[in-house]
């Protein structure tokens, strides 16, 4: 994931239900190379369960919460606080699998999926998937 911004165009860069989608690593690299120094990113990522194994083919990209803050130093910030959040989601993600309940039919044809299976192949990736959580990261761009 290459950003297509010059070194550096930002004071901040938000990742909000993203960073699950991208190369972890790499994307927080490419955050910290658009910022300026001492420049700021707000991100949310989902996070594996504390010592669970991770199908490699699926939701491999989940991590542990412990490791967020090597992975912000690595990719070059600095000042990073790191808080689990999942008490504050857990509610909101059993409010959307009611709905995806309710407007089932609706949700298929629009999205020309089967929910059973596209919710079987998301839970067998991780064992225990109801243990994932949810992290919120801030940080700030090292002085160059």
């Amino acid at each position: 994931m290459d950003l297509p911004f010059e070194d550096p165009s930002f004071d901040r860069v938000f990742a909000l239900e993203s960073v699950i989608h991208m190369e972890r690593p790499r994307a927080l690299r490419e955050m910290a190379r658009v910022l300026v120094p001492g420049g700021r990113v707000a991100l949310t990522d989902l996070t594996a369960p504390e010592g669970v194994f991770v199908d490699e083919g699926k939701l491999s990209s989940l991590v542990e919460l412990r490791h967020y803050p090597r992975l912000l130093a690595d990719a070059g910030f600095d000042g990073h606080r790191v808080r689990d959040i999942t008490p504050h989601t857990a509610r909101t993600l059993c409010l959307v699998a009611e709905n995806l309940g309710i407007h089932r039919e609706e949700f298929e044809r629009i999205h020309q999926v089967n929910l059973e299976d596209l919710v079987k192949s998301t839970a067998s990736s991780v064992v225990g998937a109801a243990d994932v959580g949810c992290l919120i990261a801030v940080a700030y761009t090292k002085a160059r």
